[in-house]
């Protein structure tokens, strides 16, 4: 599929964070439209490869964010993608923030 066609295809994207020092969650929705061609980039690029194993981390990391990810094309598939805080993408990292209230 040409680039051009797979970043028409971004139709949605959710973005859910959890962990970190003080627990906050945090997520946001956008449509594939919003994003800027670094974050769709970013977003294909981790859909190219979800079927890629990625390692654990060695040591149990309490205090790191991890995030889910769910990815929605224009026909409707969706697919969710849980990485660590580390394999998250620089260009995604901060759409997810928390508010405090």
């Amino acid at each position: 599929m040409k680039a051009k066609a797979r970043s028409a295809a971004l139709q949605h994207l959710r973005i859910e964070r959890s962990g970190g020092f003080a627990g906050l969650k945090a997520s946001v929705d956008l449509e594939g439209a919003a994003l800027s061609a670094p974050q769709r980039d970013a977003v294909l690029a981790l859909v190219g490869t979800a079927g890629a194993a990625r390692a654990a981390p060695a040591v149990p990391a309490p205090d790191r964010f991890s995030y889910r990810i769910h990815v929605t094309d224009a026909d409707g598939r969706s697919l969710t993608l849980t990485l660590s805080e580390e394999d998250m993408p620089d260009a995604l990292q901060g759409l997810c923030t928390p508010h405090l209230p």
